[in-house]
């Protein structure tokens, strides 16, 4: 009886579990919410040191498809900027979003919204 209801329980967590999240990172859109051009950008697993560069860069308010394979959500994404330093946008969950839209004000602050 006990190892009947360990297996119910289990089945009712993987089921609460959304898909994204056990499947790791395929796609999302990169939307470029800053008012600059990204002359470059890249995306990392979280805090590693190897960086991998994106095809296309996205103009400012532009997007592009980023399609991958990975079993991790959690990245790191990087854009060089026209003589500014690279922003970093640190811990971006690429999994539970359809859109990742990157930020950065005047100040160098920078944010991530999802959609």
């Amino acid at each position: 009886m006990i190892a009947r209801s360990v297996e119910l329980f289990a089945a009712a967590v993987f089921a609460a579990v959304p898909a994204s999240a056990l499947s790791g990172a395929t796609h999302f859109m990169l939307v470029n919410g800053t008012d600059s051009l990204m002359g470059s950008v890249s995306i990392r697993h979280f805090r590693t040191g190897a960086w991998q560069a994106l095809t296309v860069s996205p103009g400012p308010g532009g997007r592009i498809a980023v399609s991958f394979k990975d079993e991790d959500c959690v990245f790191d994404i990087r854009a060089n900027f026209a003589s500014k330093d690279p922003v970093i946008w640190s811990g971006v969950n690429v999994c539970e979003a359809k859109a990742v839209i990157l930020h950065r004000d005047g100040s160098g602050a920078a944010w991530v919204d999802y959609d």
